[in-house]
């Protein structure tokens, strides 16, 4: 996801030998491509999709994460779920969280050896402030509404 502020900030599900090794993270890229900082924790769980809303100096992304409840060492047993992360975004100073919101949850999410796991993907942001997320294995769109200023799920 590249904000206009020039930071590129990319999601990571880390695996070891074909499989899932870490609930992941958030890599912060700077307009040169070069790794500046992570973003881990936050609600961050298998991060798999990404949008964002740029504001300029302050930024919102939405973050699709697949592996709630899927395996044995996550306690999270809510499924997929969307993560809202605000954070600093202004040019040369590296972008750091503000706050973070779980407002969907639920999504099934299973893993898959030709995909390595499939789950909510495909998010877009609604000018209304709807977040449209693609629930693969429902086959269908699912929206949440409200997601800029939602305070829970």
């Amino acid at each position: 996801m590249a904000l206009h502020s020039g930071w590129v900030i990319v999601g990571s599900l880390p695996t070891k030998n074909g499989a899932i090794s870490g609930p992941g993270c958030l890599i912060v890229l700077d307009q040169w491509g070069r790794v500046r900082s992570t973003i881990a924790g936050h609600g961050i769980d298998g991060p798999w999709d990404m949008t964002a809303l740029d504001h300029g100096n302050i930024s919102e992304l939405f973050v699709t994460n697949v592996l709630g409840g899927i395996l044995g060492h996550h306690k999270n047993a809510d499924g997929g779920t969307v993560q809202r992360l605000v954070i600093t975004s202004a040019p040369y100073r590296t972008p750091r969280v503000l706050a973070s919101t779980k407002i969907g949850s639920g999504f099934p999410a299973r893993t898959d050896p030709n995909a390595l796991v499939i789950g909510p993907t495909g998010v877009g942001l609604g000018r209304n402030g709807t977040l449209y997320v693609a629930d693969t294995l429902n086959n269908r769109i699912a929206a949440i509404p409200g997601a800029v200023f939602r305070h829970n799920q």
